[in-house]
């Protein structure tokens, strides 16, 4: 008698779909226009644009990068849609040199 053993294949070696992208990432440019994911987004739809980043990656914090000739007030505006959209982990990252 033989015995058949099916072994799960070995699916924990790959790395789970989130750890690519731990992060929410948001640019402002000098011109204080607001990119995310390599796209322009208006600053109204910052925030359902964070919510459904959040939905798909729940622990990951938002990090804005911001030029050094932008506007605080920028920054502001997006930190407080990831306040509305539920995310609490906002942090700013320090400017390029360019």
């Amino acid at each position: 008698h033989t015995i058949d053993i099916n072994l799960p294949e070995q699916q924990q070696t790959q790395p789970h779909p989130v750890a690519k992208n731990t992060s929410i990432l948001i640019s402002i440019n000098v011109n204080n226009e607001i990119f995310m994911q390599g796209r322009r987004v208006d600053v109204r739809a910052v925030r359902a644009n964070i919510e459904r980043m959040h939905a798909e990656s729940p622990l990951a914090p938002v990090i804005v990068k911001a030029n050094a000739k932008a506007a605080a007030k920028t920054f502001v505006a997006v930190a407080d849609a990831a306040r509305e959209a539920s995310v609490f982990n906002v942090s700013l990252a320090p400017p390029d040199e360019s």
